[in-house]
């Protein structure tokens, strides 16, 4: 399942009202969706304050309001009655500007004269579902005051809240004998007397009661519509026997479908007499209990046997938002995925449901358990997915992302490397610019993003390319990017991690491919002597890609910039490395050399040339032919020839095809001339067309030449340093 349409739109249009953006007042929303938007918006904001008031002001439509933890005062009375309610949620009632003064007295809750200025007309008779959740006094009688007031409501719920000595429970059930649901969990009863007036009750949690002896539950059994009930313990609160006395009482509850006996005394042999004796019985829940591993032929147990049975309690437990079960169900249903990866489930619920736990239970060890899940899901029950549910999975992953930097490093190396399986699946068109943006976020700001580096480094490296033009400007713009990256390839180097170094030099090389920005933040960050220090490394693919890096910023950068980049120094490590390259290195490295001495020679902007990048890599391939067939050329069918101003066109233009793109570097001004007199057309010296001339020529003469031995780093240095051949046996 992925969310609704419905749930997508609400989730916009609460941020858009966050935002101060939204000021459409002509079209109110309808009931449902203005919900989803104010249960978004209480997210968002951290609950109600007196900035979401004037935000939602003639905007929603509300039919639900959840005042939990709100100290309700004027200002809230006020956004309260504008609306026509079917559930009030009431926390603490802190009154300090009440609507009236007689609300309260002496620290006394006059619930009836709260309600009657919280709600109007149309939600006082329309009201369904009124929860109170508070342990403050009220007025006495209040029960039948708020009965008369509230003629349709049919669920109360009054968990955790103590009775006061002139309050009776049998008045509360006189009162409210309309009732289909009732919570009374946590509270002090000591017995049931008088329960029977709800004789409408369908549903009924009292759980953490504890009672004397059977007598206390007798009336219980008057209920004949009661469909559920919960009698369940907390997992801390033990020696019940809550089981045992509503055997005891030796009656039975026809309707009863669904029982929650978690944290209670319930054994193999009270099971079997319940399942005797309650012919509707269909599920039971035996969290924490002897049978917390049991199955039982006939009947669903909701514990963790299996991880159906422990998702099917999940969805339980987060229909009754109950935080710590959440958690717990996910741990075991983490270790299900963890330890059988061939466990049969259905993957896209399960995917769901953990999601919206989630969102319920917040907790990091929850959270860090849900993380677990999903990821586990991604790396080994990916291909049960349609390619929408695994968008929505990448989505889910990415949006928990800032969590990483709580959780160990291997949590965060599993996290992303679920993620490159994701995307290698190429099942849909991902929002590439969201994943590459929260990956440099992470890079930023994680503290565990070392054991992750190659994972995120490669994400990059891929879909970079792939984002919109805009972001890929922005992200390549941003200065922390550029130092996080570099920082990466600096720690790589101290640590002589090659993996390390490769990535974070994919990365740069994009980064510099890009824009004059990305560049110049290389360089500020101290990136050029790290750079340098790249080429010294005995690793060919790390002095690849840093040659790479450094020729894309000579690309970019103006000629007084280069110089400053470019030392002397820099110049000769460059040209002491070439000796030890090979065929591959050495000519990336005449591709840099090349351009640095053009740039001296008169070109001072930036190079805009698209063509740049693919005639470097039509030619490093063929780069050892080129050579060969320059010096076989040469050496056989020209040694006659002693005037230097008759060099062949051809081993000439093989020359220019090996230097790439500036010819007039590397010749004397006689070959020069002699070669534009000769091919006048293809020395109008237009970046793109002489490019593509030198390559499309180059090609021709691979086919014409045959491959002879290669040449060696040295001899093609003497090549740029002295404009000349080396002088070379004939056997050579």
């Amino acid at each position: 399942m992925i969310n609704s349409l419905q749930d997508l739109t609400s989730q916009k249009v609460a941020e858009y009202i966050h935002n101060g953006d939204y000021n459409e007042t002509a079209y109110i929303l309808d009931t449902k969706t203005s919900n989803k938007v104010f249960s978004r918006l209480l997210e968002l904001n951290n609950g109600i304050s007196e900035n979401l008031l004037k935000l939602i002001d003639g905007k929603l439509n509300l039919s639900k309001i959840n005042l939990q933890g709100v100290s309700v005062n004027r200002k809230i009375v006020n956004m309260v009655n504008k609306y026509c309610l079917e559930s009030l949620i009431l926390g603490s009632s802190n009154l300090n500007e009440g609507p009236s003064n007689d609300i309260f007295q002496a620290c006394v809750v006059d619930m009836a004269s709260l309600l009657k200025n919280l709600l109007n007309e149309g939600s006082l008779l329309n009201l369904r579902h009124l929860s109170i959740r508070t342990n403050q006094k009220f007025l006495s009688e209040w029960t039948q005051e708020i009965s008369c007031l509230l003629p349709n409501l049919q669920s109360l719920s009054i968990k955790n809240r103590q009775f006061f000595c002139d309050e009776s429970f049998s008045e509360h059930c006189q009162n409210f004998s309309n009732l289909l649901f009732l919570d009374i969990s946590g509270t002090n009863l000591e017995n049931l007397w008088g329960i029977s007036h709800l004789n409408h009750l369908q549903v009924l949690h009292m759980r953490n009661l504890k009672f004397e002896n059977n007598n206390c539950l007798m009336e219980l059994f008057n209920l004949k519509d009661l469909r559920v009930l919960d009698i369940s313990r907390d997992w801390d609160i033990l020696n019940t026997q809550i089981i045992e006395q509503y055997l005891e009482c030796g009656m039975v509850l026809p309707k009863l479908k669904f029982l929650d006996c978690s944290g209670t005394d319930i054994c193999q042999y009270f099971l079997d007499n319940l399942l005797n004796t309650h012919d509707n019985l269909k599920q039971i829940v035996t969290w924490n209990t002897h049978l917390e591993d049991a199955v039982k032929a006939g009947i669903e147990l909701l514990n963790g046997s299996t991880i159906t049975t422990t998702i099917n309690s999940l969805v339980h437990y987060m229909n009754l938002k109950r935080k710590a079960p959440i958690g717990w169900c996910l741990e075991v249903i983490s270790n299900f995925l963890e330890i059988n990866e061939n466990e049969q489930f259905n993957v896209s619920e399960c995917i769901n449901h953990i999601s919206r736990a989630m969102g319920i239970e917040k907790s990091l060890e929850s959270r860090h358990n849900g993380i677990k899940c999903l990821t586990q899901i991604s790396l080994h029950h990916y291909k049960k997915l349609r390619s929408f549910e695994i968008f929505r999975l990448l989505d889910y992953l990415l949006n928990y992302c800032n969590e990483l930097q709580h959780y160990s490093p291997e949590i965060n190396e599993h996290f992303w490397t679920s993620i490159i399986n994701l995307i290698s699946l190429g099942a849909c068109q991902f929002d590439y610019d969201k994943i590459c943006l929260t990956v440099l976020k992470y890079l930023t700001k994680s503290k565990h993003f070392h054991g992750s580096i190659t994972s995120t480094c490669s994400i990059l490296t891929v879909l970079i390319p792939a984002m919109s033009r805009k972001s890929m400007i922005s992200i390549t713009n941003e200065k922390e990017n550029s130092t996080q990256i570099v920082e990466i390839l600096k720690l790589g180097l101290d640590l002589k991690c090659a993996p390390w170094c490769i990535s974070a030099l994919g990365v740069l090389q994009l980064f510099s491919l890009i824009n004059h920005d990305a560049c110049r933040n290389i360089i500020s960050v101290g990136g050029i002597d790290i750079l340098f220090k790249c080429l010294k490394l005995a690793v060919k693919d790390i002095q690849t890609l840093a040659i790479n890096v450094l020729t894309n910023i000579a690309i970019l950068l103006k000629y007084d910039e280069i110089r400053e980049i470019f030392t002397d120094e820099n110049s000769r490590t460059i040209k002491q490395m070439l000796n030890k390259f090979d065929v591959s290195r050495s000519m990336h490295v005449i591709s840099l050399l090349t351009l640095i001495l053009s740039r001296e020679n008169g070109g001072n902007g930036p190079i805009h040339c698209r063509l740049w990048s693919c005639s470097s890599l039509l030619t490093v391939d063929c780069f050892t032919d080129f050579l060969t067939g320059y010096y076989k050329i040469h050496y056989t069918k020209y040694r006659e020839l002693s005037d230097p101003t008759s060099v062949p066109v051809f081993p000439t233009l093989c020359s220019l095809s090996v230097s790439l793109h500036f010819p007039y570097v590397c010749f004397s001004d006689s070959q020069i001339h002699n070669v534009q007199v000769t091919y006048p057309r293809a020395f109008e010296f237009n970046c793109n067309s002489f490019m593509l001339f030198s390559v499309t020529f180059a090609s021709y003469l691979l086919k014409t030449y045959p491959s002879t031995p290669k040449p060696t780093g040295l001899s093609v240095l003497n090549i740029i340093n002295n404009n000349e051949l080396p002088t070379i046996s004939e056997t050579d």
